[in-house]
């Protein structure tokens, strides 16, 4: 469901404001969802706009549960209520309309910070990543395949000054050729990243952790 779907099933627009648990209608959720070749929970919750952890629990799994092909796994518990909680209208404050790349990629990590995904060196996937490894994880969904190496990635862009980076854009900490850190720029001078150990995929912002440089993807 994109996000104008969303909007005109309840009457708003893409830009409306939300309040904490304002209820809307999600009209396009199934109740149950029949798995096919290639799904895992992650890409089954993204199709539907829900978070892996909540199909996760639905269904008595865990992250390191194997679906087979032909499962039913439920989407909607019984008595859902739709209501959208303050976590999730913070999320949609910040996501970015359309249908580029570059949208796609914001909306995609915003999805991964309610995910309670760690931060694990060397990691590239929901079960727990690095800086790294969430960007090339999150345009690897765009069907985009990136280093999983900061240094490497800023070759894969076209450098800018942070103060002209785009929602989509990658953010770099450290001199050019020397990085240590990446995230994923999305507007309002925030971005998205996997920190440091202890900590999980999460929103950060500029004015506390100032990058050192930017860059499009070529």
């Amino acid at each position: 469901m994109t996000a104008e779907e969303l909007a005109k099933a309840n009457n708003l627009n893409t830009d409306s404001s939300l309040t904490p648990n304002q209820n809307i209608n999600i009209p396009d959720i199934p109740k149950t969802y029949v798995v096919k070749q290639g799904d895992t929970v992650s890409t089954i919750a993204k199709k539907y706009g829900l978070k892996t952890n909540d199909v996760l629990k639905l269904n008595h799994l865990n992250w390191h549960s194997t679906i087979l092909i032909g499962q039913k796994l439920k989407l909607i518990s019984a008595n859902s209520t739709s209501s959208v909680s303050e976590s999730a209208v913070h999320q949609g404050q910040n996501a970015v309309s359309g249908n580029t790349i570059s949208s796609r990629a914001v909306n995609l990590a915003l999805q991964l910070t309610q995910e309670n995904i760690p931060y694990v060196w060397g990691g590239n996937s929901t079960a727990g990543m690095d800086c790294s490894g969430m960007v090339d994880y999150v345009y690897a969904q765009l069907g985009i395949a990136l280093p999983h190496n900061t240094i490497q990635l800023e070759s894969y862009v076209n450098e800018k000054p942070v103060s002209q980076a785009q929602p989509g854009d990658l953010l770099f900490w450290g001199q050019p050729g020397h990085s240590y850190h990446v995230a994923i720029y999305i507007g309002g001078d925030k971005f998205i990243a996997a920190p440091d150990y202890g900590q999980n995929v999460s929103v950060g912002n500029i004015s506390a952790f100032p990058p050192s440089f930017a860059g499009s993807l070529r």
